[in-house]
Parts: C-alpha cells; structure tokens; sequence
C-alpha cells in the first residue's frame, strides 16, 4: 500500500517538476524545433522525460545546452563528417 499524500510531499513533488517544461514551451526559450529537441532528448543530451504521449525538458540544462551551443558558434560544426566537409568547401 502507497503512503498517503501529504503536504510536506506534495510539496517535494512540485519542487520537482517546476523546473520541467513542455515541448512547446521548449522550442519557445531555445528557438529550436520541435524534431531537434525530440531528437535531443533520445540522445540524452539534454535531460528530458516521456510522459505518456508528450516530451517535458529540464528547462535549467536545456539553456546550459543553448548557451554551451552559442558559446561555440561555428566551432560547434568541427566534428563533422569528413564527406559534410568535403561538401561545404565546395568539393563532392
């Protein structure tokens, strides 16, 4: 049998999921779309939850995220494949 909900609890509960928003909520702070921040959140890059049918994003480490990705700027794109490297400097 579950413990009854108390106060105190419900308290650290809502502690919990305060910093946690939506999707939409998500593309709204980052100006990322919705298929990024899916694909974000499988990867584990940034911590995200499944619930039921919709994706909730940690919102504190979602912007750690944009801002690590703005601090690199174009420095973000080094570790592209060599075929992308080959492509963006004009060759095939």
């Amino acid at each position: 049998m579950s413990e009854p909900i108390t106060e105190e609890s419900r308290g650290i509960a809502m502690a919990e999921i305060e910093n946690w928003v939506s999707t939409t909520t998500a593309q709204a702070m980052t100006g990322y779309s919705r298929v990024w921040l899916h694909k974000l959140a499988k990867r584990g890059t940034v911590r995200a939850r499944r619930v039921l049918r919709e994706w909730l994003f940690d919102a504190p480490d979602l912007m750690a995220y944009r801002g690590r990705m703005d601090e690199l700027g174009g420095e973000r794109y080094d570790g592209v494949s060599k075929p992308a490297q080959r492509w963006r400097e004009g060759g095939r």
